[in-house]
């Protein structure tokens, strides 16, 4: 396997292949993830009691919105609301909201007369979401605290929402009693959750070229905390927490929407680089990481439409009542 630099800039066949600019751009988002992740970077963190979960550093926020919220968090934040049915005028608040995907899309939705609150423990993720531009006559806030103690009083909102937060929580039971106190009388909450690994051809296809190449198979943190998305991938858990919350009319559907990534080393590089395991990729020699990149691409060869990897993604939306 040549150098990760000089792999050659090949279209159409299965290999690392560059955009014109790829051996450069790639070379900047490696010398990005050196800067910006300690290589101790814990795996998105959002709650609380310690730091753990998915705790994004220094500009790495950026990184999660230019790839992941563009790549697919961003429909899957357009599928949650309309699935959530927010009329105008609700108050809503949004659990673990990140860059705020969501937020944006329930401020939308809700329209001017209501403020829809975003909350996530990262303050670097909260800045990024600050700076991005609401939607027209939207009224939004972003706050920052922990999901295992909302600050709010108890009924305040119409609907809460959470995408992808739950797994992260360190106590999942005590995070949904949480959403369930602040509700109004007949609120709703609306969760996304990733169903289990085997659905994910995307993350395992990573996963086996990682433990290959990075990890040699070694249960190390880095690699828990790259698996922790898919541990509540079953629906009789999820409908157990909320349950066991208080909540009614509990509906548990399978949602799939695609990851939507460019076919380059340089598309797959970014992509990842916005993990907490961007730092060890970084830090990976030149002719491993792109033997890693080789197999995880031709792995999902499979999925490629044009010069687009189109590659579904499987979650479990939650959707309950008080």
């Amino acid at each position: 396997m040549p150098a990760f630099a000089d792999m050659a800039k090949t279209r159409g066949e299965i290999g690392v292949c560059y955009d014109d600019d790829g051996p450069r751009h790639a070379a900047r988002i490696i010398l990005a993830c050196q800067a910006l992740w300690p290589v101790s970077v814990p795996a998105k963190g959002l709650a609380m009691r310690e730091p753990s979960g998915f705790q994004l550093r220094g500009s790495a926020p950026d990184m999660y919105e230019r790839y992941i919220v563009a790549t697919l968090s961003a429909a899957l934040a357009q599928d949650l609301v309309t699935l959530a049915a927010l009329q105008p005028g609700e108050q809503i608040l949004d659990v673990a909201c990140g860059t705020g995907a969501v937020t944006r899309q329930a401020a939308q939705a809700v329209g001017p007369t209501r403020t829809v609150t975003g909350l996530d423990v990262n303050a670097g993720m909260l800045q990024v979401a600050r700076t991005l531009a609401s939607p027209q006559q939207a009224t939004l806030t972003y706050r920052e605290g922990s999901a295992m103690a909302l600050p709010f009083p108890e009924a305040t909102f119409h609907v809460v929402l959470c995408q992808h937060g739950l797994e992260f929580f360190p106590d999942r039971g005590h995070g949904v009693q949480e959403m369930r106190r602040v509700l109004l009388p007949e609120g709703r909450v609306g969760m996304r959750v990733w169903r289990a690994l085997d659905h994910q051809a995307f993350h395992r296809a990573v996963l086996a070229a990682l433990d290959w190449h990075l990890w040699g198979g070694q249960d190390v943190p880095s690699r828990t905390g790259f698996v922790q998305p898919f541990s509540v991938g079953d629906a009789e858990p999820l409908q157990a927490f909320v349950r066991d919350a208080g909540f009614r009319d509990i509906d548990v559907r399978v949602s799939t929407i695609p990851i939507r990534l460019g076919a380059t080393a340089t598309d797959l590089l970014g992509y990842l680089s916005a993990l907490p395991v961007g730092s060890e990729i970084a830090a990976m020699d030149e002719t491993a990481r792109g033997a890693m990149l080789h197999e995880a691409m031709t792995a999902l060869h499979p999925f490629r439409e044009a010069e687009t990897f189109v590659i579904p993604a499987a979650s479990h939306v939650v959707l309950a009542r008080t």
